[in-house]
């Protein structure tokens, strides 16, 4: 055996040994054109905290780029598109379709 075969029989062997590493799946971006509809005239979360305010922010807006760019506005703690998909978990908004544009 030469040791181009050697390496090869190595190399195949650890290809057998070694698991693939899996990638972590990719979330789904929010789009900006989406339009947003308030479901809730409050948040359904204890009033006075920051994810209350946040929300509070998130429904008073009409589309997903409009509540982006609020919620970037805010102080801290900034805010992103994980509040207004955690509004939307717990009934606050629902997501419409996209607005014809």
């Amino acid at each position: 055996m030469t040791t181009l075969e050697g390496l090869i029989s190595i190399s195949s062997k650890m290809e057998e040994v070694v698991e693939p590493i899996k990638q972590p799946a990719k979330r789904k971006r929010l789009n900006p054109q989406q339009r947003i509809v308030s479901l809730l005239e409050t948040p359904p979360i204890r009033e006075g905290t920051d994810r209350y305010r946040k929300m509070l922010v998130v429904m008073s807006c009409f589309t997903v780029g409009s509540a982006l760019r609020e919620l970037k506005n805010l102080t801290n703690p900034i805010g992103g598109g994980v509040d207004i998909r955690l509004a939307e978990k717990v009934g606050a908004i629902r997501l419409d379709s996209l607005l014809e544009g």
